[in-house]
């Protein structure tokens, strides 16, 4: 290849790769930077009208350069002219796909920050000021999302029923036991380090004109400025699987101003900026423990041409598995259509257009791999930015599904663990419960009664003090001190 192709094609492409405006500054440029030849007397310059001007579909050349010896240059401002028509062309054909076909809505749910499936949420002992107002306000965002919720309040009595007290402090033994008293739940503690709103009074000054004299002269502006800050810390611990997450720290400080000309103006509202700041310290608990639903927009293409507008109206009209079904079978009208007319183009982006379609609606039933296997053909019949998104947002659907069915799959297995951790620590529990047989096996050791008080007092005891019961023991041989004993302890346990 010459030099001469080399290097045109080399500015051709420079042009295709910059923006429509700096394409045609380079082109301007061009005009003057003509290189010479060794005898620069043989070089014919440019004629002053030669520019491009804005037209339909793009840019046209006005005048042409002249001069045999000027080809090179005559080749790389008509490759360049050539390459800007199709990109704008091609900008413009895409705004009209965007502006003139329905866009629908999407979902991508996208995993919590922290690995776990929250399906109740339990708040323990909440510590600071305001504290209880940033409780209610996450309260209240988790029961709009559906969720069984349970308040201190509520909990601290179920607690004391079964004799155990939490103070906010996270441990294995603690965390073990409230799971095996509530189930499968998300225990929240909150701790407000600081909640508190700052009011700011300054002046400022401005610069103003006047319109019948066209003089400038200064403006005072008084401004009343009101700022919340708002600090605290959450640290959760699943229920469902005992495993405790580090503390999450959650600052937010909204701010509000008012302006005048004519002195201080009142102060917004602190009550009002802190409401700001407790909601959204809500919303950023709630991206910790629950997954995060982000709408996206893509396009829908209801061209006449092969009916693509059936399936529009289908969907529209709520009826997906229709929506669905219609799109499939269009596309198999599109690759059979029947007018031989219409040019390989044309059918071309019609079929591209048809299994975009019916890709999106894999991607809304919930098909997502076989969704993206359609959109990557229509990507690779019209390879324009409408397909380009429509994939990326596809695959990253498919991330952030598998990042939930990984943390579904890691809860699932650390529930089991779990559980099977309890039920063994339940089962040593009763291997060590001081029962009457137990205390039978004591006295027949041969070992005095007050040790065998001691170790009544000071085990895990559970006695049948029944009228059998006793007659068994006393035939037994077990000393009424001992008996008494026992006794105590069921009443004492009882009282509990």
């Amino acid at each position: 290849m010459s030099n001469r192709w080399t290097w045109a094609i080399k500015e051709a492409k420079a042009v295709l790769g910059a923006s429509v405006t700096a394409a045609v500054r380079r082109l301007n440029i061009l005009q003057s930077s003509e290189r010479r030849p060794a005898n620069a007397d043989d070089a014919v310059p440019l004629r002053r009208e030669t520019r491009f001007q804005p037209g339909r579909g793009g840019f046209r050349i006005i005048g042409y350069p002249l001069g045999a010896k000027s080809g090179m240059l005559r080749l790389s401002l008509a490759a360049s002219a050539l390459l800007m028509f199709a990109a704008a062309s091609e900008l413009q054909g895409q705004w009209r796909s965007r502006a003139g076909n329905p866009s629908i809505s999407v979902d991508i749910e996208h995993p919590p920050k922290l690995p776990l499936i929250a399906e109740k949420i339990v708040f323990g002992p909440a510590t600071g000021e305001c504290s209880n107002d940033v409780v209610s306000a996450m309260r209240d965002r988790f029961a709009a999302r559906g969720l069984e919720v349970v308040d201190w309040q509520t909990l601290e009595p179920v607690l004391s029923e079964h004799d155990f007290s939490f103070g906010g402090t996270f441990d294995r033994k603690s965390v073990d036991e409230m799971g095996r008293i509530l189930g499968p739940s998300t225990l929240l503690v909150v701790e407000v380090t600081r909640c508190a709103a700052e009011r700011q009074r300054f002046r400022s000054s401005e610069k103003r004109k006047d319109s019948d004299s066209d003089s400038t002269y200064k403006v005072t502006i008084y401004h009343a400025k009101t700022l919340a800050l708002l600090e605290l810390s959450v640290q959760t611990a699943d229920l469902t699987t005992g495993r405790i997450f580090d503390p999450e720290m959650i600052v937010h400080s909204p701010s509000r101003e008012r302006k005048s000309e004519d002195g201080y103006p009142e102060s917004p509202s602190r009550f009002e900026l802190q409401a700001i700041a407790f909601k959204r310290a809500a919303r950023d608990v709630g991206h910790m423990v629950l997954p995060r639903v982000q709408k996206r927009s893509l396009v829908f293409f209801d061209n006449k041409k092969c009916n693509l507008k059936a399936a529009y109206q289908a969907l529209k009209g709520g009826e997906e598995e229709r929506a669905l079904n219609l799109s499939l079978e269009l596309l198999d009208a599109c690759k059979n259509y029947p007018d031989p007319k219409i040019k390989p183009k044309r059918l071309r982006k019609l079929l591209a257009n048809a299994h975009y379609n019916a890709g999106v609606m894999h991607r809304i039933r919930g098909d997502l791999d076989a969704g993206l296997e359609y959109l990557l053909e229509a990507e690779r019949l019209r390879p324009v930015e409408i397909m380009a998104e429509a994939v990326a947002d596809c695959r990253e659907a498919i991330r952030v599904r598998d990042a939930m069915q990984g943390i579904r799959e890691e809860t699932k297995q650390a529930a089991l663990e779990f559980q099977e951790r309890l039920v063994a620590d339940e089962q040593a529990q009763r291997d060590n419960t001081l029962t009457n047989s137990g205390v039978i096996a004591l006295v027949e050791m041969g070992l005095p009664e007050a040790i065998i008080v001691k170790k009544i007092e000071t085990s895990t005891c559970e006695f049948d003090v029944s009228a059998e019961a006793l007659v068994g023991l006393t035939e037994a041989g077990v000393g009424e001190r001992v008996i008494l004993s026992m006794m105590e302890f069921n009443e004492l346990a009882n009282d509990r």
